[in-house]
């Protein structure tokens, strides 16, 4: 199966990267774990969650699943 994954911190502060760093870690894991393909890994690197405007990694991921990519 493939997957897509989305990975976010909202600043590139050293502790946030080493959390954006542990997040693709995690999500390569699962995906070798469950015999998952990770097909695209989507990551908005210091943009705030607060709102999806910023977020262009969000909407592309969004898009592309609107359009089955």
């Amino acid at each position: 199966m493939k997957i897509a994954a989305y990975a976010r911190v909202s600043t590139e502060k050293e502790s946030q990267v080493e959390s954006f760093e542990k997040q693709i870690e995690i999500f390569n894991e699962f995906t070798k774990k469950n015999n998952y393909e990770l097909y695209k890994l989507y990551a908005d690197e210091g943009i705030s969650g607060k709102q999806i405007k910023h977020r262009k990694q969000f909407k592309q991921m969004m898009q592309d699943a609107k359009e089955k990519n």
